[in-house]
């Protein structure tokens, strides 16, 4: 084994601290490489080769989305077209304009509030796989991409709701 993979981010707090952890100690334990991809990037690179752009949102819980758009690049892959956003849901859904393809695991709550003219990627597009985080961390690698194996981190879109109540009552 020479490479360990990982979404590191955005997602759940706790499937994010858990999957970064064991991918750590599994590429240290194997002295492996490990890897960190961007959870809507690993959604965004199974999308059909004819789709040249795709809108990708996932829950992020309390009515927001972290959402982010990505665009066919020379070399085929669907790169980010920026950093991903944490919004509130119906604003990502009103941006979205006629022509946009999405897709994102978010869409089995939000796809009967879909603006007219956006399509949705079938179902079978909305999640990252194994084989998509691997397949996105292999071309990263090959671009020269590095992770720190003590300093790789999840991302997280923001702070714990058990974070923002400790602030809330000023402790």
């Amino acid at each position: 084994m020479e490479l360990v993979a990982v979404t590191a981010g955005p997602g759940s707090f706790t499937g994010l601290r858990v999957g970064v952890a064991f991918a750590k100690v599994l590429a240290y334990s194997v002295r492996a490489e490990v890897l960190g991809v961007d959870t809507l990037q690993a959604i965004a690179v199974a999308a059909p080769s004819e789709i040249p752009s795709l809108a990708v949102a996932i829950d992020a819980q309390r009515g927001d989305v972290v959402a982010g758009t990505f665009r066919r690049g020379p070399d085929t892959w669907l790169d980010p077209a920026g950093p991903s956003q944490l919004l509130p849901a119906a604003a990502w859904l009103a941006g979205l304009a006629p022509g946009t393809t999405i897709a994102g695991p978010v869409l089995k709550k939000l796809q009967d509030r879909l603006p007219p003219g956006v399509t949705a990627l079938e179902p079978n597009y909305w999640h990252p796989t194994a084989a998509n985080v691997a397949r996105l961390a292999v071309h990263l690698r090959a671009a020269g991409r590095r992770d720190d194996l003590w300093g790789l981190l999840p991302h997280y879109s923001r702070r714990a709701a058990a974070e923002e109540q400790w602030d809330r009552l000023g402790k």
